[in-house]
């Protein structure tokens, strides 16, 4: 009956450091995982930040930058998308005085895609604006781009905020 005892502890001591060995392989596991996700995060980051200011800080075209910012207001409502590129297609053609303007418009969908945010792409550019558009040209760049946000029945709260930002960097709403 000894021998069944020791038997029988040795196999209960055994299960014990198997679950012990097992535990911390599922919390290494976890930290590796929760390890991995902030690296991936931080990658990300990096990798944001480099193409925000890769692709657009090229744009020294002020018309190419209201193709940026139109496409960018098109891409906050979906569901309108098509409407909105015919829009998008019109001013561009009117802003470059042609009719290809394919170039422009597969350029602002690529920058599109790789700016987070529509507000932010108003803050890039403001600069830009502010130094080569006279108030004239200003205003019409706020009417092109009421005129994409305007597809559909109502604004996106995006579209709103963006063009009152605009409203406010190329500031139109200031006497001078």
């Amino acid at each position: 009956m000894h021998i069944l005892g020791v038997i029988l502890s040795l196999m209960f001591g055994a299960f014990v450091w198997y679950m012990r060995i097992r535990q911390a392989r599922r919390v290494a596991g976890e930290l590796l995982d929760a390890a991995g996700r902030a690296k991936g995060a931080v990658d990300r980051h990096r990798l944001r930040k480099k193409t925000e200011g890769s692709v657009l800080t090229g744009v020294q075209n002020p018309a190419e930058a209201a193709i940026v910012l139109m496409s960018a207001l098109r891409d906050c409502k979906h569901s309108k998308r098509a409407e909105a590129n015919t829009i998008i297609r019109r001013q561009a053609e009117y802003l470059y005085a042609t009719e290809d303007v394919t170039e422009a418009l597969t350029f602002a969908d690529r920058a599109v895609t790789e700016v987070p945010d529509v507000e932010d792409i108003v803050g890039i550019f403001s600069p830009l604006w502010n130094e080569t558009l006279g108030n004239a040209e200003k205003n019409e760049l706020l009417q092109m781009a009421n005129e994409v946000a305007s597809v559909g029945d109502f604004l996106e709260p995006s579209q709103e905020t963006a063009l009152w930002e605009l409203r406010q960097v190329l500031r139109l709403d200031q006497k001078t």
